[in-house]
């Protein structure tokens, strides 16, 4: 395809909305990497767009200090994370934490913090977010009402909760940005989204392609979001 041909595609796609454009979006990257293309040029310029919208579907909930939450769940996979699940947890000192997942050093990170067995739960067996969601909803049990809250990077945030509310846990999303300076470390994250997005739907281990908010989450970051983006 000429490459004016290609760039008008991708234009094309990155104006559209819902599950089609994604899963167009998703065959392009996965395809790319054995086609023709100037070096540079998915990473640098179609990619990156695509991150944006991963990053943005989920906003931080609103929550104010005098909430009662029930517990938080971190994704393991950074320190960034873990270290603003801590955070919260200085805020809200009567929730629970289930980490799941998590590297040596980000258990470690959190076990620093001096947390009774009654209150935190390191989670080490899930190997991935369809065990992440199954694995932290056997530990927490959750009831109607309760609120919990997901910590996991924002790019990630969209299959992590389609993942927990096909599992049938009710999370609410708090996501972190991790600093990736260089763009060679992103384009692998967002084809690696991209692709699992469409995987875990075939797989029936989320209910949307693209799963979208609730009418719970507000789209606008909370009242404790402000200035705390990592």
């Amino acid at each position: 395809m000429p490459q004016s041909r290609s760039w008008a595609l991708m234009g094309w796609i990155l104006r559209c909305r819902g599950s089609i454009p994604l899963m167009l979006s998703a065959a392009i990257v996965l395809i790319t990497p054995f086609a023709r293309v100037p070096a540079g040029e998915l990473a640098d310029d179609f990619v990156l767009k695509l991150r944006q919208p991963l990053e943005s579907r989920f906003a931080r909930t609103m929550i104010a200090p005098s909430d009662k939450i029930t517990g938080i769940v971190v994704l393991g996979g950074s320190i960034a994370r873990v270290e603003e699940a801590i955070r919260l947890a200085d805020i809200f000192p009567d929730a629970r934490l289930i980490l799941t997942g998590a590297s040596r050093s980000e258990v470690a990170l959190i076990e620093r913090q001096g947390y009774g067995a009654d209150r935190l739960t390191v989670e080490s067996a899930a190997r991935n977010t369809f065990e992440n969601a199954h694995f932290a909803k056997r530990i927490a049990s959750p009831n109607r009402g309760e609120r919990w809250l997901a910590v996991t990077s924002a790019i990630h945030m969209p299959r992590a909760i389609g993942t927990f509310v096909a599992a049938g846990f009710e999370v609410e999303p708090w996501p972190v940005w991790d600093a990736h300076a260089a763009k060679r470390y992103v384009a692998p994250l967002v084809r690696h989204e991209l692709l699992g997005l469409v995987k875990y739907r075939a797989l029936g281990r989320t209910e949307r392609l693209f799963p979208r908010p609730s009418q719970r989450f507000y789209l606008a970051p909370g009242v404790i979001s402000a200035g705390s983006a990592m």
